[in-house]
C-alpha cells in the first residue's frame, strides 16, 4: 500500500499529518496489481482505512493527482486499482483555489538541486545556479489550508536584480538556507498569504 501512494506518504510524513508508525502500517497491506479480484474482495483494516483517510483529506489536490497519474502510467492495472482503492477518498467539496507569486532569494552558494527537491512541479533544471536567472520560474508548491488549494508559483531572484518585471505581481522574497527550513518557510508563506487575503477582501 505505502509503495502505491509513496509521495502522498513522503508529504504527508514531512507535514506531519501521518506519524511514522501510521507508515509502518500501510506496509501490512499486501496488494498484488494481477489479481484485481483479491483487492476487490479485499477490506482495509480500520486503522490503514483512516490512516488513508488522513492523507487524502489534508494533501493537495493537484499532489493526489500528479500520485494518480503514476500508478495509471506504471501499473497494468493502475486504473483500475486506483477506483477500485483510492477513488473514495477524493472528497466531493468544491474548493476555493489560490495561486501566490513568491520569489526565492539565491546566490552563488545556493545549492538549486537541494532547492528545487522542495517543489512538487519543477520547472527549472539547471544545477549551475550562475545559469538560473532572475526571473526564472522554478517550480510550484501546494498546500491544502482549511480546505482551500493554495499554490505558491516561486521564481528566483538575486539581491543583484531588482528589475520590475521581476518584482511585478509578487507576494512575498522568502530566503532559502536548507531544504527542510526552506519547506517550513513555504508552508509558513503559504498560510500567511491565504489569511491576509481573507483579511483584506
Amino acid at each position: 500500500m505505502r509503495q502505491l501512494i509513496e509521495q502522498l506518504v513522503d508529504r504527508a510524513l514531512e507535514e506531519g499529518i501521518i506519524t511514522t508508525d501510521e507508515v509502518t502500517e500501510l506496509d501490512t497491506i499486501e496488494i498484488d496489481e494481477n489479481k484485481i479480484g483479491g483487492i476487490m474482495m479485499s477490506n482495509f483494516a480500520d486503522d490503514v482505512y483512516e490512516i488513508v483517510q488522513k492523507i487524502f483529506s489534508n494533501l493537495s489536490e493537484v499532489i493526489i493527482r500528479k500520485n494518480k497519474a503514476l500508478i495509471l502510467k506504471n501499473l497494468n492495472n493502475g486504473k483500475i486499482i486506483w477506483d477500485l482503492l483510492f477513488s473514495s477518498f477524493l472528497p466531493n467539496i468544491s474548493k476555493n483555489k489560490f495561486v501566490f507569486k513568491i520569489n526565492v532569494l539565491i546566490d552563488d552558494n545556493t545549492i538549486i538541486g537541494d532547492m528545487l527537491s522542495a517543489f512538487d512541479n519543477v520547472y527549472c533544471v539547471r544545477t549551475n545556479v550562475n545559469e538560473v536567472a532572475t526571473g526564472l520560474c522554478l517550480g510550484t508548491k501546494h498546500f491544502l489550508i482549511d480546505g482551500d488549494e493554495v499554490s505558491l508559483l516561486s521564481f528566483a531572484k538575486k539581491d543583484t536584480n531588482t528589475s520590475a518585471w521581476v518584482e511585478k505581481g509578487s507576494y512575498i522574497d522568502i530566503p532559502y538556507n536548507d531544504v527542510v527550513s526552506f519547506n517550513n518557510h513555504l508552508k509558513r508563506t503559504a498560510q500567511n498569504l491565504l489569511a491576509n487575503y481573507y483579511a483584506t477582501h
